[in-house]
């Protein structure tokens, strides 16, 4: 077996080499996606948790006593049933055949417009007298806190679909995966305004919440371009 024995001889010259390629690849925060499959997932999982706790505990909504509580624990529970989805097919290995590319695309689809969809859910409590922040943020309010929502929600969001990627294997990330890690990031800030945001106005929810995954997107797709730009002018220099 002379054609064998060469390639195995050449295979482990090489073998070095990809070792310390491998090593050097794997520093610093690189080292997560090292973890095997259902950790990696875990932790992603984990850091949405955990910013949404901070957000419960440090800054809740003020109506909290007058929530259904049935209700409530369970939109809390689809979110998360959800996210944890995305991570499960964000982070599938690489050694499982591809998801058809419908079935990819309707959970994208789906992930993008979770956070419409919560922002239609007919108002937890009906009764006006039930707590003085409930139904404010019209008129002259509308739009500051419409926005203000909107950015606290992309600002949830973000860190936790940034820290999907950090922990993915594939070389790129396509526009594909790029929405999907968004609504992954997006059902963090849905779930995170839900634990802040006392308003039931049906018109501020779907304005100031209901576009979460598409503002985490464009914030990823130019925190990309910008680290490239980086990467480039550091190679040219």
């Amino acid at each position: 077996m002379p054609n064998r024995e060469r390639l195995d001889d050449e295979l482990r010259a090489i073998l070095p080499d990809l070792e310390a390629a491998i090593r050097a690849d794997d520093r610093g925060w690189r080292r997560a996606r090292s973890w095997p499959t259902n950790v990696r997932r875990a932790a992603a999982m984990a850091l949405l948790l955990a910013l949404d706790a901070v957000i419960l505990f440090g800054s809740p909504r003020t109506d909290l006593e007058v929530l259904p509580v049935v209700r409530t624990l369970a939109v809390i529970a689809g979110v998360l049933v959800c996210a944890a989805l995305a991570a499960a097919l964000f982070l599938r290995p690489l050694d499982r055949r591809p998801v058809r590319r419908s079935t990819f695309g309707s959970a994208v689809a789906a992930l993008t417009i979770l956070p419409l969809a919560l922002a239609l859910l007919p108002a937890a409590h009906h009764d006006l007298g039930a707590h003085p922040e409930s139904f404010v943020g019209a008129g002259a309010d509308f739009w500051p806190r419409a926005i203000g929502c909107l950015l606290f929600g992309s600002l949830v969001g973000a860190p936790v679909a940034a820290g999907l990627l950090l922990v993915d294997r594939r070389p790129r990330t396509g526009p594909g995966r790029l929405m999907l890690a968004a609504g992954f990031g997006g059902a963090a800030g849905s779930l995170g305004l839900l634990l802040h945001c006392p308003l039931e106005v049906v018109t501020h929810r779907v304005t100031g919440h209901g576009a979460i995954a598409v503002a985490v997107a464009l914030l990823l797709a130019l925190a990309l371009r910008l680290i490239r730009r980086l990467v480039e002018f550091r190679s040219a220099a």
